[in-house]
C-alpha cells in the first residue's frame, strides 16, 4: 500500500470497495473473454495517483480477479494495452489498435454480439448431449 495508504486505509474506501464487488462480483475482463471468475480486486480504470476525487469515484472502478488486475496494472504502468480478446475475437482493451476501425471503414466491432456470454453457456451434461443426438 505504501504511498496510497491514505486512500486504501480509509473506511470510505473499504465501503466503496465492498459495494463495487457486490455490484460487479465477476471479473470484468474474464467475463468479456467468456469465463466466469469471481472478482477479488477493485481497480481504478483511470489511475488516481493520489487524487482523492478520482480514487473515490464509483464510476472509475472495475472489479477484476487478481491475475487480470496484475496484468492490467502492469500494462498500464508500462504504457501498454491489456492483452486478451472477447468471445468474438476482438481485443478487450478499448485502446488496442486492433479494436480500431480500419481505414476505409470496412470492418467494425459489433455492438450486438450474437456469441454466447459466460452466463448463457449451457454445460453439456449427458442429458443435454443425449437430447441433442436424438433430435
Amino acid at each position: 500500500m505504501g504511498q496510497h495508504a491514505k486512500i486504501y486505509g480509509r473506511a470510505i474506501w473499504q465501503k466503496l470497495r465492498a459495494e463495487q464487488l457486490r455490484q460487479e462480483p465477476l471479473c470484468r475482463y474474464c467475463k468479456q473473454m467468456g469465463r466466469v471468475v469471481a472478482a477479488d480486486t477493485v481497480d481504478h480504470i483511470t489511475p488516481h495517483r493520489g487524487d482523492e476525487a478520482l480514487a473515490f469515484d464509483p464510476d472509475n472502478l472495475q472489479s477484476l480477479c487478481k491475475p487480470c488486475h496484475d496484468v492490467h496494472a502492469d500494462a498500464k504502468d508500462r504504457g501498454k494495452v491489456m492483452a486478451g480478446c472477447d468471445a468474438d475475437g476482438y481485443p478487450i482493451a478499448d485502446d488496442h489498435p486492433w479494436g480500431a476501425q480500419p481505414q476505409g471503414g470496412v470492418l467494425q466491432k459489433s455492438t450486438t454480439s450474437t456469441s454466447l456470454t459466460a452466463p448463457q453457456v449451457k454445460h453439456a451434461t449427458p442429458q443435454v448431449l443425449k437430447r441433442n443426438i436424438n433430435e
